[in-house]
């Protein structure tokens, strides 16, 4: 039977690692509950204080601290723990740049399984794990949102609609359409200018303003929406088109937003799908290669009842190189590689919802 003192001892110490992490550990409610079971409440208590004394007496900040945490972790593949100290550099003021700093490091050190873990963490992170005060004293993004904001804001971007999206696409009668992942809009200023009425989705504000721009300087009619993909619910079936361009947030995470295009979807409508291939690792793209796509990883990401029309690996010409999000904020990542942009491959897929059958004239 626990007594109310040892309660409140055990609490106290769940507290300590509330204020860090946001959260409690799964490890150290174990240790607790056999702590307590076993009346070993102050050897945990000590271990606790002497952790907490080298920590509080480090040259380093915590923010410091918690990053070098999550470094060490990756390297070793610990998923669990790396995941919860990168909670914990967020809550003390780490922006994603940072962490994506670890990872890219991690790459050299540890190679490229540490790198991948680290940049599936930094992509899992949500909202809440921002730092009370984003800004921190620093001239950095909090968020993958406002890293992009910064991007799409210093870089200059493809105007061109997808090469594969006009073949496909060009034909079809204007109707609604659905941009999942947007950016500045190419696809959809495009489809706008012939007629359709386009909806378009993203996780940065600026590249959405942007869009909204270039629709009233070319005397069209967009609407944009600010969402994390991965949650935002469209309406189903309300709408003639979905394009999904360029996103890269791995296969589970792909094939959720795919779901929610697939829903959003009329029958009688299409799914538009590109994305790099994975022999571009390196070159176009992001740098993780589980994020990348061959026709078998595509086809088995494509929601159930489309009807795949067409689905093979395209060349196509390296300046309509764009950007992939992640499924929580929005993270992207394009090719870095500088210089003349090389044609990279990409994986195409176009799919349509069938139409039902018409019901026989009585």
């Amino acid at each position: 039977m626990t007594l109310p003192e040892d309660a409140a001892r055990a609490e106290a110490v769940r507290d300590r690692y509330r204020e860090v992490f946001g959260t409690v550990p799964p490890e150290v409610e174990d240790r607790l509950a056999v702590a307590e079971a076993t009346g070993r409440l102050d050897a945990v208590e000590a271990i606790e204080t002497l952790r907490r004394a080298v920590l509080a007496d480090n040259p380093l900040e915590p923010r410091v601290q918690q990053l070098v945490h999550f470094a060490q972790l990756v390297a070793l593949g610990r998923e669990d723990p790396a995941r919860l100290h990168a909670r914990g550099a967020r809550r003390a003021g780490a922006t994603i740049e940072d962490l994506v700093g670890v990872a890219e490091t991690s790459l050299v050190t540890a190679g490229m399984p540490a790198y991948a873990l680290a940049i599936e963490i930094v992509a899992s992170l949500d909202v809440d794990t921002a730092p009370p005060d984003p800004a921190g004293g620093r001239d950095r993004p909090s968020s993958a949102g406002e890293l992009w904001d910064r991007r799409f804001a210093e870089e200059g971007w493809p105007a061109d609609p997808d090469p594969f999206l006009v073949e496909l696409a060009g034909a079809l009668p204007p109707g609604r359409g659905l941009d999942l992942g947007s950016g500045p809009g190419r696809n959809s200023l495009w489809l706008a200018a012939r007629g359709w009425d386009m909806t378009l989705v993203d996780a940065s504000k600026v590249g959405l303003e942007q869009a909204a721009a270039a629709a009233d300087a070319n005397k069209v009619t967009i609407t944009t929406v600010q969402a994390d993909l991965a949650d935002w619910q469209p309406a189903e079936e309300g709408f003639d088109l979905a394009i999904v361009a360029n996103l890269h947030p791995g296969p589970d995470t792909l094939a959720r937003i795919l779901s929610h295009a697939g829903r959003a979807i009329r029958p009688g409508g299409h799914l538009y799908v590109v994305g790099h291939h994975l022999s571009d690792l390196g070159r176009h793209g992001p740098p993780d290669p589980d994020r990348l796509l061959t026709d078998e990883r595509l086809r088995a990401a494509l929601p159930p009842g489309l009807e795949v029309e067409l689905l093979q690996t395209r060349e196509r010409r390296g300046d309509h190189d764009h950007h992939a999000h992640d499924h929580r904020g929005g993270a992207h990542a394009h090719d870095q590689s500088g210089g003349v942009l090389q044609p990279d491959k990409v994986v195409v897929a176009w799919a349509a919802k069938p139409s039902p059958p018409h019901e026989p004239r009585r």
